[in-house]
């Protein structure tokens, strides 16, 4: 069975495109094959900053025959009141090129079922190609010259091969054929020096023609090429690279064709400047790889280079050099200004920081933190912290926001805090807390170790929900402007892990007191969403979460301890019994019966279920945990089925009736002690 390969040359590609275009396309032709009936074994997309790559594997040579049914026009349209077909039903049957007597009635319309055989495969793939191109989305799509169609850049060749067949195609002005280009630098020239063009004589052949021609077109492979160099000469140097970055790498494999991996150095006197603004300098803006020594960061560091050789790489060397070095020097530059100035002098200028129109400034929004932090020391923490030191953390967590440093680098607020809160002396816990307040900043990230860190990261994060909520800016979709989907996440995150002994309703009510309007059950549910889908993700059956959150919605830990009894006995029959057996009491509870009356009991089994009952309420308000909670429920159930067993609940006596109800609904709320059953699924 053939191969297909697509190239399409171009001038060079932002090396951030390039991942979200492999992707797209890798799932465009899948669809476009199979929507037209082509079988194939394997597609794969490889590209560079110069090329887009396209190859198929074992294509079948001819499409499936296809049989569909048309729909047409309504029978009563097609056909006359003696069954005749009309001038409407011969139409139909003309332009589906069938005969008129083979059309059929299904549902009052008429259909015709029509026959299309598969044609070869070489012959509509430039039609499927031409689509296909015409289709996928560019981020930044250009048009030049004459030409209609637009493309992330202007195209300079296609190569589009059936096998060893050149197909016919025409795309941005440019025909096809079978001749692509090697490395603009590297590869072979003719005698007036230009680049030699390259037959592809067979698809098999076509990356190792490439790579003969210094163009390593499978990113994989220049992946493979980058670590493992930086690896290789890491090793012959006793450093330890920092390639951890899995989007640097990303970026800089698909910045080269050719990776050639060096090794740099900078003057040692910029290892004063904090390691993070270094290692943030070399990776971000120059796109290097940092390295360490023992653990601490080194002056040497690794470039990626696209075109050096053993001539050129001094140059380059040297070049990359230079302009790390001015870098540096402004961060010393920057580094050096901040010190200079004491960290509560720059509270004045967070007045001058819109945080939101409609809620103040960062100033006023770090004061509403602090209220916020003073009610958790309290209610939560046992008031670990005597009050001057809670102020100072808080008050001093945003400032690092209008240094320098922070402005030139926003990635390292929170980091520079810590760094500048400790150049001026301030306690380790207190420069610590400046910078976990910000934590965890995305999902896995870590999690503040201090309780002084906690305080701040809730305080901080809660203010911005209930704020935002109380103005009407709530998230929907995807709009989700002041990130309060990932706060809520961190917030239910750090009381999960530290079991946090607190109520959220209670502390989301505080909160709102700082705000003139409230949403305390929308602001409630926002947060329960986010804990009903960390326990999800954490194994917990969705049925079970929502049987819990029904019954109990302010206190994580104890949420947590439920779930874990119910999933512990779910398996069970006797779970089975207990969840029916608390479904039944729902059912027929009626709320406006409280109060039971042991006098106007008339059977045996309602003395005994009540007596039961009473014995197992006190021991469930008694009991430390879920398990003893479950344990008297479970023993509770014999009871409860002998009273339906052996007593008419529905009594035509009213008193007696309403007394029978009142003393399931009390035994009914016992058991929404841990869920409502109904919602789980047996």
């Amino acid at each position: 069975m053939p191969d297909l390969l697509l190239e399409i040359g171009t001038e060079e590609i932002p090396a951030r495109f390039l991942p979200k275009i492999e992707q797209e396309l890798s799932e465009s032709i899948v669809n476009e094959l199979t929507s037209n009936r082509i079988a194939f074994s394997q597609v794969s997309v490889m590209t560079t900053f110069r090329r887009i790559a396209i190859i198929g594997r074992e294509l079948s040579t001819l499409q499936e025959d296809m049989v569909s049914e048309i729909k047409g026009p309504p029978g009563k349209v097609a056909y006359d009141d003696t069954g005749s077909p009309t001038k409407a039903a011969s139409g139909f049957a003309a332009s589906q090129n069938v005969p008129v007597q083979e059309l059929f009635v299904r549902d009052n319309y008429v259909y015709a079922t029509v026959f299309k055989k598969g044609e070869e495969t070489e012959k509509v793939l430039p039609g499927i190609i031409i689509n296909l191109l015409q289709k996928i989305h560019m981020p930044i799509a250009m048009r030049w010259g004459y030409e209609p169609q637009q493309f992330i850049r202007p195209v300079h060749w296609i190569v589009f091969l059936w096998d060893h067949v050149v197909l016919p195609l025409t795309f941005a002005g440019i025909t096809s054929g079978n001749m692509t280009q090697g490395h603009r630098i590297f590869s072979a020239r003719d005698d007036k020096g230009w680049a030699k063009e390259i037959i592809v004589d067979a698809i098999d052949n076509y990356e190792n023609l490439l790579q003969q021609e210094k163009v390593i077109v499978n990113p994989e492979k220049r992946k493979s090429i980058i670590i493992d160099a930086i690896k290789t000469i890491s090793a012959q140097e006793k450093i330890e690279p920092i390639i951890e970055n899995d989007k640097l790498i990303e970026e800089v494999m698909y910045l080269t064709e050719y990776p050639t991996v060096l090794l740099s150095k900078f003057p040692e006197e910029f290892l004063d400047i904090p390691e993070e603004v270094l290692i943030t300098t070399m990776q971000k803006n120059q796109k290097y790889f940092p390295a360490k020594v023992n653990g601490k960061l080194t002056n040497k560091y690794f470039i990626v280079a696209e075109n050096a050789t053993q001539i050129s790489s001094q140059n380059i060397l040297a070049g990359n050099n230079r302009v790390l070095i001015a870098r540096l020097e402004d961060a010393k530059f920057f580094f050096d200004e901040d010190k200079k100035v004491p960290l509560e002098s720059l509270l004045q200028k967070l007045k001058t920081i819109v945080y939101q129109e409609k809620l103040g400034s960062l100033y006023e929004k770090i004061e509403r933190d602090y209220q916020i932090a003073q009610w958790l020391n309290i209610h939560v923490f046992s008031a670990a912290y005597p009050d001057e030191k809670i102020k100072e953390a808080i008050f001093l967590m945003k400032v690092d926001l209008v240094t320098h440093m922070v402005y030139e680098f926003p990635e390292l607020q929170g980091i520079m805090g810590q760094k500048y809160a400790l150049y001026f002396e301030k306690e380790v816990e207190v420069a610590q807390a400046i910078f976990e307040h910000y934590l965890p900043r995305y999902a896995g990230d870590s999690l503040p170790m201090t309780n002084l860190g906690k305080i701040c990261s809730i305080s901080d994060k809660l203010d911005s929900i209930v704020g935002c909520f109380s103005i009407g800016v709530i998230p929907t979709g995807s709009a989700d402007p002041y990130a309060l989907r990932r706060a809520a996440q961190g917030v239910v995150t750090i009381i999960m892990h530290n079991e946090l002994d607190l109520n959220l309703s209670d502390l989301i009510t505080f909160a709102e007191s700082l705000f003139k309007d409230k949403k305390t059950n929308a602001i409630l549910d926002f947060f329960l969403q986010r804990l009903r889908n960390a326990f999800i993700d954490q194994g917990f059956s969705y049925d079970i979460v929502d049987a819990v959150l029904a019954a109990e919605k302010n206190n994580i830990i104890r949420i947590r301890q439920c779930l874990e009894v119910i999933a512990a006995h779910r398996g069970s029959a006797m779970f089975k019994e207990l969840a029916e057996t608390a479904v039944r009491l729902g059912r027929i509870s009626d709320s406006s019966c409280n109060d039971v009356s042991p006098e106007l009991f008339q059977e045996a089994e309602e003395q005994s279920l009540f007596s039961h009952y009473f014995a197992i309420k006190k021991a469930n308000e008694a009991a430390s945990d879920f398990s003893a909670i479950y344990k008297n429920l479970e023993n509770l159930v014999p009871s409860v089925k002998a009273f339906f067993d052996k007593v008419m609940v529905m009594a035509e006596n009213e008193e007696i009736r309403k007394n029978r109800l009142a003393l399931v609904k009390n035994i009914y709320e016992e058991y929404c002690r841990l869920a409502d059953f109904e919602k789980i699924v047996i």
